[in-house]
């Protein structure tokens, strides 16, 4: 029961959806799963390569890899809950991406 209205599609001032849309619990569980895995990977890589160039991992890289497996385990359990219940699941996903000086702070 995908009604996906829109994917990928450029809104002003950088803003970008990336998903949006209606699902079956099946597959909401597999988007979601698949950008928590995406986000968690890339953290993973960087603090692998924190310890290969300096001999230790990175504690905030460590501390965001964390956050992520909670809110991927958190979504999964909501997602399961609506399968269990016979509901579908509205994803929406939006990247926003904005141009700052490369001196400024994060």
């Amino acid at each position: 029961m995908v009604t996906e209205e829109k994917q990928i599609t450029a809104v002003e001032n950088g803003t970008f959806d990336l998903v949006q849309g209606d699902f079956s619990p099946n597959d909401a569980l597999e988007i979601v799963t698949d950008l928590f895995s995406m986000k968690i990977n890339f953290h993973e890589v960087k603090s692998f390569s924190q310890l290969i160039r300096f001999g230790a991992k990175d504690p905030d890289l460590l501390q965001r890899i964390s956050e992520l497996k909670i809110a991927q385990k958190q979504a999964r359990e909501l997602i399961n809950e609506a399968k269990e219940s016979g509901k579908s699941v509205r994803v929406n996903s939006t990247i926003s991406i904005e141009l700052i000086d490369s001196n400024a702070s994060k």
